[in-house]
């Protein structure tokens, strides 16, 4: 390792990821934001996939540009692979911090062979996906039981995600730390200029979502669940702030619903919380979900929820206090809690205010930067050492 734990010597960890999409990117541009000025020197060695890598590197950090593929039986991962290598003999770093299920392997093992310490965050396991089932998730589910070997610690972003690992058979999860996302929180302030740009006047009530259009985030569900609150309630406006490859039969079919002019495709925001300060009420009714960032902005907008439960989504909104929480796939579940929302303006305020206080609580940028680097810490402790002290935000299956 390069010495951080010798005086006047600042810890050095490269983040390894295979995407910069989503929640990833976002939790990587906070990370780069927020551990500036820390005793801890990020970099990042990322592919150029999406906004965020550009965005990152515009924080000043330091961002190698490896290309991975997302498949992870491609001959150009093995390329990748050696890029990582060249990279950790170049600039040796005391930890390496991986991301994702390709970036996760290539990472641990570059890693590894250059004598750094090594993670692993959970932001959902591939074998878990429903698109993996049968033989590739059991072969994936048995990748990540061998890279438990070569995995120091498990950042668990939620206590599911530790539960799936550990019943997986993934030993290595007892060695897990527990830190969900933080963000920089930002002001609720006034939703009157976003709301008159997007042509909603006062009494119309805004349902709202951002994400990546996607099956993951079931954007059918979305639609199917709406439509009976619209019909009933001609004030209520759908509102969806984000782009991806389902868009089109997306917009065809809110076209044969005749509900055109009530939904309103945003497209893709570089300032998606600024529409989401537009919205009554947050929807999320993803098929799965492992720490959905999106509702940590929502929460800290000071708006209620209604999602599906999945990974961490009920860790994060508390129901009933919240948010309404259904079954992934249950659209007369989710209608039943929107037509509740859309027709108890208390509510909607009370889940608001709750959510905007656990959301100061439990999920603030400063918080996590600080727990991420008490873990860093801890692991380029001399080993003897290491084994008497605790791990921070230690957590058990």
């Amino acid at each position: 390792m390069s010495g951080a734990t010798d005086s006047g010597k600042r810890l050095r960890a490269l983040h390894v990821s295979s995407a910069t999409i989503g929640g990833v990117g976002a939790n990587f541009l906070a990370l780069a934001k927020g551990m500036q000025g820390s005793d801890v020197e990020l970099e990042f060695a990322l592919p150029d996939d999406s906004h965020f890598f550009h965005a990152i590197r515009d924080t000043g950090v330091v961002v190698h540009e490896v290309p991975m593929d997302r498949q992870p039986f491609r001959a150009s991962n093995i390329r990748s692979l050696l890029m990582l290598l060249k990279l950790c003999r170049r600039e040796p770093y005391d930890v390496v911090h991986t991301h994702c299920a390709v970036g996760g392997v290539l990472g641990r093992v570059a890693g590894k062979i250059t004598g750094a310490r090594t993670l692993w965050s959970s932001h959902g396991w591939s074998f878990n996906y429903t698109i993996n089932e049968g033989v590739k998730g059991t072969l994936y589910r048995n990748i990540e039981r061998g890279m438990g070997r070569l995995t120091d610690r498990y950042i668990m972003l939620s206590r599911e995600m530790l539960r799936i690992g550990h019943e997986a058979g993934i030993a290595g999860v007892t060695r897990s730390s527990l830190l969900p996302h933080g963000i920089e929180l930002p002001d609720p302030g006034s939703s009157a200029e976003k709301r008159a740009e997007l042509g909603a006047t006062p009494d119309e009530i805004l349902f709202g979502w951002a994400g990546r259009i996607e099956p993951q985030k079931a954007p059918q569900v979305l639609i199917d669940c709406c439509v009976p609150v619209m019909r009933k309630h001609s004030n209520i406006k759908l509102v969806l702030v984000g782009d991806g490859p389902d868009r089109a039969a997306l917009e065809h079919r809110v076209s044969g619903l005749g509900l055109s002019s009530r939904v309103i495709f945003a497209g893709w925001q570089p300032d998606a919380p600024n529409w989401m300060r537009a919205m009554d009420v947050f929807l999320l009714p993803s098929a799965w979900e492992a720490s959905p960032i999106v509702l940590i902005e929502a929460m800290a907008l000071q708006k209620p929820i209604v999602a599906t439960r999945g990974g961490g989504v009920p860790e994060t909104v508390i129901e009933g206090e919240g948010g309404l929480i259904a079954d992934a796939g249950d659209v007369s579940a989710l209608s039943d809690h929107l037509f509740t929302l859309a027709e108890d303006t208390s509510l909607r305020e009370r889940l608001g205010t709750f959510n905007r206080k656990r959301a100061e609580q439990h999920h603030t940028l400063t918080a996590m930067c600080e727990r991420y680097a008490a873990v860093y810490r801890w692991l380029v402790l001399p080993e003897d050492e290491r084994r008497a002290t605790p791990a921070p935000d230690a957590v058990a299956p």
